[in-house]
């Protein structure tokens, strides 16, 4: 039988949020943009819910709408570094672990799949995340649905594991940080949920026996 591992990757993965990196680096190839850029940042900032991943995508929609897809990975370099500086040693570790036993780990983010993919692509991980349009090799503005994000991120799973899995397969282990993922958590029969210890009793009362990950 198969065993997945799913796990978050901002602030689960990652110390930070690198989503804000991305719109960050992109942003130097357009200039002009940085008050509509600004707007979409203080709207991510007073936003809750869904809201702030529909800000961010609409920023990173605007930065990237038009361009070649190989411009827009040769920008990345600028960042790769600084991304990969952030990632969770120890969980990286754990996760290196389960791929050597046979496990599939998929990391599986509300951030454009272009970007982690680009991030991560030294690693045996598979990544599913946020799609966006694609016409004749150029991106454009809009966001594939459906929204790598909260039951969104359950359906992508789904359909990656129809085309990627062949016989029985288990759920084995999700990780997360946050509660908009309790319905990818549900999916697997151990959970971890990465959070400060004073956050802890935010997640205490999501599952029975889960595991915590203490990030600082």
């Amino acid at each position: 039988m198969k065993s997945l591992v799913l796990v978050d990757f901002d602030k689960t993965l990652s110390a930070v949020d690198t989503t804000k990196i991305l719109i960050l680096v992109l942003l130097k190839s357009r200039p002009w943009l940085i008050f509509k850029t600004l707007y979409f940042f203080l709207r991510m900032r007073f936003s809750s819910g869904k809201c702030p991943q529909f800000w961010k995508n609409r920023a990173i929609g605007e930065l990237i709408n038009g361009k070649a897809i190989e411009t827009v990975m040769r920008s990345l370099d600028v960042s790769k570094d600084l991304v990969t500086s952030v990632l969770n040693e120890e969980i990286l570790a754990r996760l290196n672990k389960y791929s050597e036993e046979g496990k599939a780990v998929l990391i599986v983010t509300a951030s454009p799949s272009f970007a982690v993919n680009y991030f991560m692509q030294e690693y045996s991980y598979f990544v599913i995340g946020t799609e966006f349009e694609v016409e004749n090799g150029c991106f454009g503005c809009k966001p594939v649905e459906p929204i790598c994000y909260g039951e969104g991120k359950v359906e992508k799973i789904s359909s990656w594991v129809r085309s990627n899995i062949i016989g029985p397969f288990e759920y084995w282990e999700s990780w997360s940080d946050e509660l908009s993922d309790m319905p990818m958590m549900s999916l697997s029969k151990n959970k971890v949920w990465v959070c400060s210890k004073n956050s802890k009793t935010k997640f205490e009362n999501c599952f029975q026996n889960a595991e915590f990950f203490f990030s600082n």
